[in-house]
């Protein structure tokens, strides 16, 4: 059962346990965020939101909007990593008309246009200390200075938050305002990598596939048991967003041709368990490298999980226990980086 907070009306706190089921997931973490979300969202609590790049920070900021009483405002993302520096506080404040040279017209900023809505400023720890500054006075006077002008404009915003990195960490190392940090960190949520959501994985394969095929007018292509335990295995290093990727893919081209590796047969996870832990430390090291692995970045994927040995014994090994699947370790494509890629037949 999802515990709600007191005194929400109930047509809002029914929105808000609505907007958390779009959070997909059955898993133990997945669970504890969306009744999270849902005990949260009819509030005005400020949010920040932790996680690992790609696990689906921003879709919980919708969530947290749509299910606030400030749903019919504006949504306004802005990606505080995505833009110079010397842009960012025209962005987020604005700017009026002679500003600065090229300031040819007035410019309204994110925080107004967020007005009575939710402003989500993703990868906020990459925020200069200058624009540190002029947010912290939005959130203690709720007023907004545009560049260039000397008459404050009064807001209504709910700020949502998130970053990759963490902020206590950037705090500490004097990168990120304490006492931005603590206006921003009304509560704390954090959205866990998939690789601790377990059957959730398959849960999303299948739906990005229903998705992709939908998109791409297009049959999916089926999850067999087996690369379904795989799915469970690999490291999804960019978490949703490589699984979605992946799933469009297959869609795409048909089958899971490309799922470990460049030009990988399926048949790999159809054994995977019984491959060694050393063939499997390579297999998983050089799964979703574009341009494969030095020598030297090998030798450091293995000598951290097996100890020193000899990095091209280790993947002779291999070699020979991944050639009776059709698979095959190059390491003359790219100049001397080992690639996992499908034997090519005699």
């Amino acid at each position: 059962m999802v515990l709600v907070a007191k005194h929400i009306e109930p047509p809002i706190q029914q929105r808000a346990i609505e907007a958390a089921s779009q959070i997909l997931g059955s898993s133990d973490p997945i669970c504890a965020l969306r009744e999270l979300v849902a005990r949260v969202a009819p509030t005005e609590l400020a949010v920040v939101i932790a996680g690992e790049t790609g696990t689906g920070k921003e879709l919980v900021a919708k969530a947290l909007h749509q299910g606030s009483a400030r749903t019919n405002g504006r949504f306004v993302a802005i990606n505080c990593g995505a833009i110079p520096e010397t842009l960012v506080e025209e962005e987020l404040f604005g700017h009026e008309r002679g500003a600065f040279t090229g300031a040819i017209a007035t410019k309204v900023g994110r925080i107004v246009l967020a007005d009575r809505g939710t402003l989500f400023l993703d990868e906020v720890a990459d925020l200069p200390p200058s624009a540190q500054v002029k947010l912290l006075r939005v959130l203690e006077e709720r007023i907004v200075e545009p560049v260039g002008s000397t008459r404050p404009i009064r807001v209504d915003v709910r700020i949502v938050s998130a970053s990759h990195k963490n902020l206590e960490q950037e705090v500490a190392k004097g990168r990120f305002r304490d006492d931005l940090y603590y206006r921003l960190r009304g509560i704390r949520l954090r959205v866990p990598p998939l690789r601790e959501r377990g059957d959730d994985i398959l849960l999303l394969a299948k739906r990005f596939l229903e998705l992709g095929a939908d998109s791409y007018g297009r049959s999916a292509p089926s999850l067999s048991p087996a690369l379904e335990a795989t799915l469970k295995t690999l490291p999804w290093r960019g978490n949703v967003r490589e699984l979605r990727n992946e799933m469009e893919k297959a869609v795409v081209l048909g089958g899971f041709h490309d799922l470990i590796g460049e030009s990988v047969e399926p048949s790999l996870p159809l054994l995977m368990e019984n491959l060694s832990p050393v063939v499997r430390t390579v297999v998983r090291a050089l799964h979703g490298t574009q341009n494969g692995l030095s020598a030297q970045e090998l030798t450091e994927h293995l000598e951290r999980e097996h100890g020193t040995g000899n990095t091209s014994s280790r993947v002779q090994d291999a070699r020979s226990a991944l050639a009776r699947f059709g698979l095959a370790i190059s390491d003359a494509r790219r100049a001397g980086r080992y690639v996992l890629v499908r034997r090519t037949s005699q």
